[in-house]
Formats: C-alpha cells, sequence, structure tokens
C-alpha cells in the first residue's frame, strides 16, 4: 500500500538505483533526507507561513531517534515498515506528530528515498608503476613511479545479484 502513495513509479523489474540504505544510514544522512520535509499539508493557507511548515530541528531529531531505535532493535526488513514500526515509535506529546497525516507525510516522503534491499559497495582502487629494484624479488623492492587512484561505487540487488548501477570518480589527493 505504501507505494500507491510514493512521488514516483518503481520500474517493472523492481529495481532502482540512487536511494539510501534505511539500515545504513547514519544520522546526518536521514537528517539531510526529511531536512526540507513538510509537516502540514496547508501551506501557509491556514494563517501559518510556508516556514512554519517545515520541520523544526526538534522533530528532526525525534524522527532520527524513532528510526535509529527501531532499526537497533532489528534491521528494516522492507520499507512499509517505516508505517508500522517507526511510526509506533514517535512521540506525540508536545510534538506536531499528534496529527495523524502529519506524521504520514513524512513517513511517505521518506518512504522514497529509502531502501532495504540493495548492497551500495565502494572499492577503492590504486594503481602504480614503477620499477623493482636491481635483484629485487619481492613488494618491498617495488620503488613506486607514478599512482593513481579511483573510486568505484556499485549498487546491487541483494534478491537478483544484478548490478542495479555504478558510478566510478577520480580521487585526487
Amino acid at each position: 500500500m505504501l507505494d500507491v502513495f510514493c512521488i514516483s513509479e518503481s520500474p517493472d523489474d523492481g529495481l532502482v538505483a540512487n536511494r539510501v540504505s534505511l539500515n545504513a544510514a547514519s544520522n546526518a544522512v536521514l537528517r539531510a533526507l526529511m531536512k526540507e520535509g513538510l509537516r502540514r499539508d496547508a501551506g501557509g493557507s491556514d494563517g501559518t507561513s510556508a516556514s512554519e511548515d517545515l520541520l523544526s530541528d526538534e522533530e528532526l531529531n525525534d524522527l532520527v531517534a524513532a528510526i535509529r531505535s527501531t532499526r537497533n532493535a532489528a534491521p528494516f526488513l522492507n520499507r512499509s515498515e517505516l508505517v508500522s514500526r517507526v511510526m509506533a515509535a514517535l512521540p506525540l506529546s508536545g510534538t506536531s506528530f499528534t496529527i495523524k497525516r502529519q506524521r504520514e507525510a513524512v513517513i511517505r516522503a521518506l518512504a522514497d528515498m529509502v531502501e532495504t534491499n540493495n548492497w551500495n559497495l565502494m572499492a577503492d582502487v590504486i594503481a602504480q608503476t614503477g620499477s623493482m629494484r636491481a635483484g629485487g624479488s619481492t613488494a618491498a623492492d617495488f620503488i613506486p613511479a607514478a599512482e593513481h587512484r579511483r573510486w568505484h561505487f556499485f549498487s546491487i540487488d541483494r534478491s537478483t545479484a544484478r548490478v542495479v548501477d555504478q558510478t566510478g570518480e577520480d580521487c585526487a589527493e
């Protein structure tokens, strides 16, 4: 049911790239994903300014704490557990999350940006050219003359083992 309310359609094969792993995301990443999230759908029409419709720092902290405590108890198996587990962990008293549709708005926005079924890997590749010392026969005898470093990022679907996305980035030091 959660997929019905998400912003974009998933491809027919169900494989997508550029999503954040809900089970591995740091607090800073979770905060960044929700930073501009709306807590009300009023859009200022109820006498409040548009900035008052955004999540406050306290509300962001409450959301991140709820996700972390839920994740620490057991990893998320799928993103629909955002609804069943995280909404139950949100504090209701003294926050704007007392209204059900305001809690759901944040969860729906987050659900379209996270996943639980991909492995996200990074390979740090360092290629060196050079020569061996005279009479050398071990790696300790190698004299590097030049070095090139490149980072490769892979997103692999756990159920099919297909590479969903891959990118590379030269790393200059």
